[in-house]
């Protein structure tokens, strides 16, 4: 099972992203699009019930299983300076939010994959060399909207390494924003700004909740428990 934690004041950004476009006149709508099936709400809604009543996790998405590479599917492009890049689009039609699984992610060292909405308003920092883990998979941050875009940007003679080392295994489409399915369940929500008086007295918990989701479909929120040593007197 794999966890991510939702912090998107540190991963994610808003404001003009690289599209497409940036040195080729390939316009974004002709950058071959992966449609998923659209989701059935009032399904979803009535299975969520039933996960609160036998204390499941709470769901935020619909996982569709894939089998997409730079090889099968998307589209390359040469940027000149010997860089080459893959662009590849995402979409479920009513979905609020779009979160990828790689199941096989070894990224190159001249490579990076980026991600951001169609807009081009939202987007995710980029993921590199240094995001390659033991478990050998990547699982995104959530975007906004129906649509995501996936770029990866290589050295031509890495190309062979992204085709082999990149797989796209599970696209999640969400139904409910992160937060609202983290707050189902006994523990509500405080409903208290922590900037008041009233959340003086936690003052040392306040940074360490957070939102995780899990294989991009469920999540949780969690406390992080930070152990502080001190000194003692005269010690």
């Amino acid at each position: 099972m794999l966890i991510t934690p939702i912090l998107l004041a540190a991963i994610c950004t808003a404001g003009p992203a690289l599209s497409p476009t940036a040195n080729t006149s390939l316009p974004l709508e002709m950058v071959p699009l992966v449609t998923v099936q659209n989701l059935h709400y009032s399904t979803l809604f009535a299975q969520d019930e039933q996960r609160e009543i036998t204390g499941q996790a709470p769901a935020f998405a619909v996982p569709t299983t894939t089998s997409i590479t730079p090889a099968t599917n998307g589209i390359w492009e040469s940027l000149g300076n010997d860089k080459l890049r893959w662009t590849l689009r995402v979409s479920c039609k009513n979905a609020v939010s779009m979160n990828l699984g790689f199941g096989r992610y070894n990224m190159p060292s001249s490579g990076s994959l980026t991600m951001y909405d169609a807009s081009g308003d939202f987007r995710v920092r980029s993921f590199t060399a240094d995001d390659n883990k033991a478990h050998g998979q990547l699982w995104t941050p959530v975007i906004p909207g129906n649509e995501a875009v996936i770029e990866i940007i290589v050295d031509n003679d890495q190309k062979a390494l992204v085709v082999k080392g990149i797989e796209l295994t599970s696209i999640n489409s969400g139904y409910r924003w992160v937060r609202d399915a983290s707050s189902r369940g006994s523990s509500e929500a405080c409903n208290v700004d922590v900037a008041c008086p009233e959340g003086n007295a936690w003052q040392n918990e306040i940074p360490s909740v957070a939102v995780y989701t899990l294989n991009g479909y469920l999540t949780c929120s969690g406390v992080i428990e930070v152990v502080v040593g001190t000194a003692k007197a005269g010690a």
